[in-house]
């Protein structure tokens, strides 16, 4: 840690956008173009293109042209000085940075006007009324006075310092690399602002109840606020085009990369810190995904996990202290932490919750995991900061004890016809009580608990439930921390920009519903060869900006059904696993590792109906050894395993390591169709780039057996690869 932060200072003595820190190595990036990113990795050779001088401009929100109103008579003339030193300005284009280096020139003063609402607006003379739009960006460009123009200016009463609140809630911040930007949910030192007052108030006006006189003085607000709550800014770095997991990297920025993550479903803290360590770090595992980690209600479900009752991160995975050195360890041995992150909701509550009277003295006879206490849309807290009461969550006008709408099944929709316009943003999923992220206070609760995530450790995120949360509110928390990697939980709807913008990535189930199509449920075998035109999973999904899962704890079945990817499928599951990581077209992945069920809705081994206290059974047995169902040899597992109550572990199955290295090797190369003997075979083999060949014959089910019967096995002597000539391994 201590070198990671002597990395960032050096970032911030170099200028640089963000960085890559391995052991021994700080390699600072200066991202204002792909080509400046690739050129600051190492230097270029002669053959390739020169460094551009100039870098891409930011993107630009553009208005028709109007006839621009001035502000009222009543006005001050102002200027606004950042935390870096920076005045804040406007550019020809209507963009505005906090990059002016005077405040007397044109670009940098403002006329601030005090609206009768007690609002304040900002005016530039030759742009127009400047506006705050949603996501963060301001532009000088308005031709008329609105809501998104209107700010709420904070000034403390003895200093000069001032801060000011858009009318989406969220605080003007100068940022790292001088961009001004609506997007802090708190007040920081980032947000506080010089205001000086460059001219006289006019007609003897005062503005929010002190005249603006003052000079350059830089001095500190001693405030009342608790350091615990503030942004550790030692933490952030920005840039705007690195994205998330760069599908290249390497020293110049051409080295295809191939991110392979695996979700360990219900596995204790303990067990997770020991997989890490002794298997998946020497194995290659560039992350593991736990379940959620919060404080949640009784039960032995899995889905008590994702009700939370506190932010307080003990759980029935374990303690906090246990959670806290598992990250340490599958970090120490190059395994990053993922969290499934839940801010949409909190639990559910207990039956007496429901029943209870509005004048009884304890609101909260609810107990959760760890005692906390909570009730009908309501938390106590565990944590302090964490306590919650009804005006927290969305409801109805005047009936804070009621949510404002519902969505769930059939339909999930909430009067639109799409999830993607934020037409569900306000309600009760499945009846859970909704969090209300346009109010600080919960955003602050927010941030606290990402704020704790991240000084542990974590460096990845899953957003649950992301449709249904506030695209620009949700960032505005979220964005406070240098994430290594967020991504979305998706369901196919088709992107319309805002969510990979502001959030991050999306999950495409559908790759894995075609790859199950095409390798088990397709009985046509003249279309077997059409499992290597596999392209693109969700319509409108870029493969750049997704993860592609191989399974998830949602779509899961009872029994074996060959429609449905899941270990009961046997040897037919496994297979179609092992295509998903050598096939070269998905740029990142996750792996799936979870535990055998006799219905969908039990929890771990050891969580058994009406244990609501339950604890999971160790993956281990007493002699150190990993308890799990062998690698299935026939298609359907037997019914002796897939109804038992033991856990699977598939990625320990044979073939998935060593296929690790495999896809490491070959993702993203070119594939060529080397062997493929007409088409009724069932036999196909390729090579991926000049080291890489997979063959491949298509399987059969003894429960619902396929027309073609029992292929067999294929003896490949004879069989020209198109590899140059030496020994090669058997991974899979």
């Amino acid at each position: 840690t201590s070198a990671k932060r002597r990395c960032l200072s050096r970032v911030r003595e170099l200028g640089g956008d963000t960085f890559v820190f391995r052991e021994y190595v700080c390699q600072v990036w200066k991202c204002g173009t792909r080509d400046d990113l690739r050129a600051s990795a190492a230097p270029r050779s002669a053959s390739t293109t020169p460094r551009p001088t100039t870098t891409t401009p930011r993107p630009m929100v553009t208005a028709p042209p109007q006839t621009v109103q001035p502000p009222a008579t009543q006005t001050w003339e102002v200027a606004l000085k950042g935390y870096h030193g920076g005045w804040l300005r406007v550019l020809p284009d209507g963009n505005i940075d906090f990059k002016g280096d005077d405040a007397g020139k044109k670009e940098a003063i403002f006329q601030m006007t005090q609206n009768p609402d007690g609002t304040v607006s900002l005016f530039h003379e030759k742009s127009g009324w400047v506006t705050a739009f949603p996501g963060g960006p301001l532009r000088a460009e308005a031709a008329v006075l609105d809501d998104w123009e209107r700010f709420t200016l904070s000034k403390h009463p003895t200093y000069l310092k001032a801060a000011l609140k858009s009318f989406h809630g969220l605080y003007l911040s100068d940022r790292m690399d001088s961009a001004a930007l609506a997007i802090a949910p708190v007040v920081d030192n980032w947000e506080k602002m010089l205001l000086l007052n460059k001219t006289k108030v006019r007609e003897g006006r005062k503005l929010a109840g002190d005249e603006i006189d003052g000079d350059d003085e830089d001095d500190e607000i001693d405030d009342d606020e608790d350091a615990s709550t503030r942004p550790d800014k030692r933490l952030e770095v920005y840039s705007e085009l690195c994205n998330f997991q760069e599908s290249t990297g390497g020293r110049e920025g051409h080295k295809l990369r191939a991110p392979i993550f695996l979700k360990l479903w219900e596995w204790n803290y303990v067990d997770v810190a020991r997989e890490c360590t002794e298997y998946l770090g020497p194995a290659g595992y560039d992350a593991v995904q736990l379940s959620p980690v919060a404080e949640h209600k009784l039960g032995h479900q899995w889905w008590t996990k994702y009700q939370p009752i506190s932010f307080g991160l003990n759980s029935r995975s374990g303690t906090a202290e246990e959670f806290k050195a598992m990250v340490a360890e599958c970090r120490a041995a190059g395994v990053q932490i993922a969290v499934d992150l839940i801010v949409n909701h909190m639990a559910t509550p207990c039956r007496s919750a429901d029943r209870l009277p509005a004048n009884a003295t304890d609101q909260n006879p609810c107990v959760g995991w760890n005692g906390s206490k909570f009730g009908k849309r309501r938390m106590g807290g565990a944590q302090g900061w964490d306590k919650a009461e009804p005006e927290y969550f969305h409801h109805k006008p005047g009936h804070p004890g009621s949510g404002y709408c519902y969505v769930g099944p059939p339909s999930f929709l909430c009067g639109s016809l799409v999830t993607t316009d934020c037409s569900c943003c306000n309600c009760d999923m499945y009846g859970l009580p909704d969090w209300n992220t346009q109010l600080d206070e919960v955003r602050l609760i927010h941030y606290r608990h990402m704020k704790e995530l991240h000084d542990a450790g974590v460096t990845m995120l899953r957003v649950d439930a992301a449709l249904y949360e506030n695209v620009t509110e949700t960032a505005s928390v979220l964005n406070h921390f240098p994430w290594d990697y967020v991504y979305m939980e998706w369901w196919g709807e088709f992107p319309v920009g805002i969510h990979d913008q502001y959030i991050g990535h999306y999950r495409d189930v559908a790759l894995r519903w075609k790859i199950t199509n095409k390798l088990a449920t397709e009985t046509n075998l003249t279309h077997f060869r059409r499992v290597l035109d596999l392209n693109y999973g969700t319509f409108g999904v870029p493969n750049e900006k997704t993860i592609y899962p191989i399974g998830f704890h949602d779509q899961r079945t009872p029994k074996a059904d060959m429609g449905i990817g899941t270990y009961k499928n046997g040897l037919e599951y496994h297979q179609q696993q092992k295509f998903f990581m050598t096939w070269p077209w998905a740029e990142r992945i996750l792996m799936w590792s979870g535990y055998s069920y006799t219905n969908v809705d039990q929890g771990p081994p050891g969580c058994e109906h009406g244990d609501n206290t339950c604890l999971p059974q160790s993956v281990y047995d007493k002699s150190g050894k990993p308890s799990c169902i062998d690698t299935p040899t026939v298609a359907p597992m037997p019914l002796e395993d897939a109804q038992s109550r033991r856990w699977v572990c598939e990625h320990r199955w044979a073939g998935v390591t060593g296929l690790i290295g495999f896809r490491k090797a070959c993702r993203g190369r070119p594939m060529q169709i080397v062997d493929f003997k007409g088409n009724s075979t069932g036999r196909l083999a390729w090579k991926v780039g000049p080291r890489c060949f997979v063959a491949l014959v298509k399987g059969t089910n003894l429960k619902k057996p396929q027309p073609y019967g029992h292929l067999g096995d294929w003896n490949l002597k004879g069989i020209s690869t198109g590899l140059p000539a030496g020994r090669y391994c058997d991974v899979a």
